[in-house]
């Protein structure tokens, strides 16, 4: 497993779930168990790892002395982090059993790098990651809770450790820059943290059947294929109109060379297209992303580019529809200030 590079400013938000998962596999099954399963039912689901979380890390903040802090660690050391539980849990079904916990247990004791987590695991761990604090990030950087981070700021922000390289970085940040506006919202920092992750476990690029309600995946970059969007910014009764548009040079299972451009309302370019190099993976939207628990919701829209199965989100005002076969395409995005549509998806 490589080392993950953190964002310092994620990295302070998420200082106090750190603090807490020192080592909370020691106590054993039944310790964990004993902490974890609040409903009693005999396994541990998602939704009750990040309940305790958020319980924790309000304690913690509210937290007035030192020894007022060691005693809430304590009190916490036996809850897994979105990490292990993931790890914890074999079969994908965001629950992790007795079995599957002992199971594991047994596998980091004899060996703590062992674990590993499939491209769907990486997908929930960046959403509920970034989810558990946004609001810490947003309040950090100075940004409005639908606000973006800039590329400049991001380069700023990151620490470069390992393998993953400035050149890798710009690939998984235009990756994940759906609109083409240099600048990463919520949304599309979950995409770059669930690449970084499926980085970090060296499972991207690998195939994978997408599902929460579709049945197939495919890349969504092929040689040939152009995509374009159009973006609009409300500014009271005004409203800005520009494309975005993706040409795709080339493309294998692994690696894409794709074209970005920007277009302004009469479909004239702004500045000449640019050259990227883009991780083409299938798998990077996955169950643990479009699942009714995450709020998301099967729908079929029809756009000027076509019809697409998608699924839906609304979520802090923003209403998003993401394409239920090609990973990562965004198909619509509506919000009070601003929208996206998909005009152009052409071979």
């Amino acid at each position: 497993m490589k080392t993950i590079v953190t964002l310092l400013a994620l990295a302070c938000a998420l200082v106090a779930q750190a603090k807490a998962q020192e080592n909370p596999l020691a106590g054993g099954v039944e310790a964990i168990l004993a902490r974890c399963d609040t409903d009693g039912n005999g396994q541990i689901g998602l939704e009750e790892i990040a309940a305790l979380i958020d319980k924790m890390d309000g304690e913690r903040a509210a937290a007035e002395t030192a020894e007022a802090l060691a005693a809430i660690d304590t009190s916490y050391r036996d809850l897994l982090s979105f990490e292990l539980f993931l790890g914890a849990d074999a079969n994908d079904d965001l629950a992790a059993t007795r079995d599957e916990l002992q199971v594991f247990v047994e596998l980091l004791s004899g060996d703590p790098e062992a674990l590993s987590l499939s491209a769907a695991d990486c997908e929930v761990l960046a959403r509920q990651l970034i989810e558990s604090t946004w609001l810490a990030i947003c309040q950090k950087l100075g940004l409005e809770v639908n606000g973006a981070v800039a590329l400049a700021r991001f380069i700023e922000l990151m620490v470069f450790d390992g393998d993953y390289t400035v050149e890798r970085f710009h690939a998984d940040f235009a990756q994940s820059d759906a609109n083409g506006d240099a600048a990463l919202d919520k949304l599309e920092v979950i995409t770059f943290e669930t690449l970084r992750h499926l980085w970090r476990f060296g499972v991207a690029g690998e195939g994978a059947t997408a599902t929460g309600g579709g049945s197939r995946s495919e890349f969504l970059y092929k040689a040939g294929r152009v995509i374009t969007h159009k973006n609009i910014t409300r500014m009271g009764a005004d409203e800005i109109v520009s494309f975005t548009r993706q040409e795709v040079v080339a493309a294998d299972a692994r690696m894409a060379t794709v074209r970005h451009s920007a277009l302004d309302e009469d479909m004239t370019p702004l500045i000449d297209g640019m050259e990227m190099q883009l991780p083409n993976i299938a798998d990077a939207h996955l169950r643990g992303s479009y699942s009714k628990e995450a709020g998301w919701t099967a729908e079929t829209i029809t756009v000027p580019a076509g019809t697409f199965e998608c699924f839906r989100m609304e979520a802090m005002g923003t209403k998003t529809w993401m394409s239920a076969i090609y990973p990562g395409l965004v198909v619509k995005m509506e919000s009070a200030m601003t929208a996206q549509v998909l005009v152009e998806f052409k071979d």
